[in-house]
């Protein structure tokens, strides 16, 4: 992983999996993991996901209860060819997904939004702020 990556997030291709890359020829996970990017602005947290030629609708997008864990899945189905193809070369990979993006702070869930335009999935999840208000607790007396 480039150094100008923080090591305070994490993207893994399945729950409880290990870091990788969008390829990870020697991690013995053949799963599709489209490229995926993480981005934090000082109001939130912006994921970018590759998916040419993934519908949305096959696309799930969840956030965990703990508010910092960000699961997507989806599934790429593959183009329909005649038997008269011969293919020469495939390098698209098409099939099931799963990336687990894993945030240092909690988001507000009710405020993340998710686009999809042109292949690329955006996902953009506001950091939750403080509430900022002061609560008085009050002593019961024990009689």
């Amino acid at each position: 992983m480039p150094s100008y990556f923080s090591r305070r997030y994490t993207i893994t291709n399945r729950p409880g999996g290990t870091p990788t890359g969008p390829t990870d020829p020697g991690s013995g996970d053949n799963a599709f993991a489209p490229p995926t990017d993480l981005a934090e602005t000082p109001d939130a947290y912006e994921v970018r996901m590759e998916l040419a030629g993934v519908d949305p609708e096959d696309v799930n997008i969840t956030v965990s209860s703990d508010d910092q864990t960000v699961v997507i899945e989806g599934t790429r189905r593959a183009s329909r060819v005649d038997g008269s193809c011969r293919y020469l070369n495939l390098e698209i990979q098409y099939g099931d997904f799963a990336r687990v993006v894993r945030l240092t702070a909690p988001v507000d869930r009710d405020g993340a939004t998710a686009g999809y335009d042109n292949g690329m999935l955006l996902i953009r999840l506001p950091k939750r702020r403080p509430s900022g208000q002061v609560r008085q607790v009050t002593i019961e007396r024990g009689d």
